[in-house]
């Protein structure tokens, strides 16, 4: 049996896993009133005035879309089952070789067993990815510029009563990722491990927290290996007059195929200041083992929890690859949600980072923001998010291409009748690359869209979509401007 059979066979294991946990079991899903079955059927109509994306010698085109899905939702007292399935058949009308079939899956099994703390999970998706960045960063399956990325893992999780005097969390997750091209192919383990105090702590609080990441490759006979470890631990005693002493001390490790490519190792102490229950700042001096790779840092943090509606954390430290942050602010009001996220991690085999010529068997430093901001309105609502990317090189004199990313979404919906939905979205992404082939290269997308959606009746909808996009490279060949215009109709059962 060659290596892509076996992988299908695991992949049909795990899902008939999956489809047996949906049997009747006692307080599970037997007992659940909460299901949702919603099979469809449509067709897609496409026109375009420039079907190959190209920078001259435009060519107007047309394709036609069969579409298949079905929405799955069952909800139980120990059981939950989601599942959203799209499969579309794409009709080139000028190119044959272009008629290719598109999947998209988002589906997630958990399974609770009562009063033990364990909780089990299957989850599984479909995804179609940009080919390469650089090449066209869009994920377009009309322009063919797309591959099918698939994921399934299988996971358990543990946790204590939250409320006792000692709290623990442990969790498992083998994933299995393969691509359509076999680019970054993967088998990923990954083990997190915390105990800590529990709420009814009242004198101290310690926390102890383990984490491991292992990813296999395996584009080659001899699949390369990448290692994540972590581990921290901090002690303190509880506040006394809004101050509280800690003590802390973190590690990380970093390793490529059994050979060490960066670590940090650092000692602290300091004290947090609370202003109440929740909200707090906090400083702390901390020292390397090793002077010769590592500097003394003052480290700091602040957590703000006003109320229930807002919370603001903000945390500046030093790992191995030197000065790191850490955002996290959410709010809502009546109206107006925000959510903003800043991490940094390194990475390795992420398919969905690809710049065309890069070994994915090499470590890099992923820095992501995104602040999503919605506001809720009489008729509609209005959403704006910002997102950016910045993915370099770790490995010490890797010829990888690393690059930055901005981007801004706008959408606004509004309701212009009971059975009529007006949809006005603006997108707008910019690349820059940063060596190798690519060096200096930079891209602009901008998408523009406008969808009218039309509900016929409680079983058939239509939309009618007009796109402009466009793309101005620092590369002229890779300009392009096009313009769509799209009618769908959609039957649900």
């Amino acid at each position: 049996m060659d290596m892509a059979a076996m992988d299908m066979a695991v992949l049909r294991r795990i899902v008939a896993i999956s489809i047996i946990c949906l049997c009747p079991i006692e307080n599970g899903y037997a007992s659940s009133e909460n299901s949702t079955f919603k099979p469809h059927v449509g067709i897609d109509l496409l026109f375009t005035d420039n079907r190959d994306r190209s920078a001259t010698n435009e060519k107007d085109g047309q394709i036609t879309t069969l579409n298949l899905g079905a929405e799955i939702e069952i909800i139980g007292s120990q059981n939950s089952f989601n599942m959203e399935y799209l499969g579309r058949q794409l009709i080139d009308h000028q190119d044959s070789s272009r008629n290719n079939f598109y999947n998209e899956l988002e589906l997630d099994n958990v399974f609770k067993l009562p009063d033990s703390g364990l909780e089990f999970g299957v989850h599984g998706s479909i995804d179609n990815l940009s080919d390469e960045l650089d090449s066209d960063a869009t994920t377009d399956i009309f322009s063919g510029s797309t591959i099918e990325s698939k994921a399934l893992s299988v996971d358990v999780t543990f946790k204590s009563n939250p409320r006792k005097r000692v709290k623990l969390e442990a969790f498992t997750e083998l994933e299995l990722v393969r691509n359509e091209d076999t680019i970054a192919n993967n088998n990923n383990v990954e083990t997190r491990f915390n105990i800590a105090n529990g709420s009814a702590e009242k004198t101290y609080f310690a926390e102890l927290d383990f984490s491991y990441e292992q990813t296999n490759g395996l584009e080659s006979n001899n699949s390369d290996k990448t290692v994540v470890e972590e581990l921290y631990a901090e002690f303190g005693l509880q506040p006394k007059d809004h101050w509280s002493p800690l003590v802390r001390y973190s590690n990380e490790d970093l390793s490529t195929n059994s050979t060490k490519s960066a670590e940090s190792n650092y000692f602290g102490a300091g004290t947090r200041y609370f202003f109440d229950k929740n909200s707090y700042v906090e400083l702390t001096y901390n020292i390397p083992s090793d002077h010769d790779s590592n500097d003394d840092y003052v480290g700091g943090a602040v957590n703000l929890e006003p109320s229930n509606r807002t919370k603001i954390y903000f945390e500046y430290s030093k790992r191995f690859f030197g000065d790191a942050y850490e955002l996290e602010l959410s709010h809502r009001s009546r109206r107006w949600k925000n959510a903003v996220s800043y991490t940094e991690e390194p990475t390795s085999f992420n398919r969905r980072l690809l710049v065309s010529g890069n070994e994915t068997n090499e470590l890099s430093l992923l820095k992501e923001l995104e602040w999503t901001s919605t506001f809720d309105l009489k008729r509609g609502d209005l959403e704006f998010v910002v997102r950016s990317q910045n993915n370099k090189n770790i490995i010490e004199n890797s010829t990888n291409t690393g690059f930055d990313s901005i981007g801004i979404t706008l959408e606004w919906k509004h309701r212009l009748a009971k059975s009529l939905t007006l949809t006005n979205s603006f997108d707008f992404d910019k690349y820059d690359f940063d060596q190798g082939i690519n060096q200096g290269k930079t891209d602009y997308y901008r998408v523009l869209e406008s969808t009218l959606e039309q509900t016929l009746n409680n079983k058939i909808t239509a939309n009618y979509s007009i796109e402009f996009s466009n793309r101005d490279s620092s590369e002229a060949i890779d300009n392009y401007e096009e313009l769509r215009f799209s009618i769908n109709f959609n039957k649900y059962f």
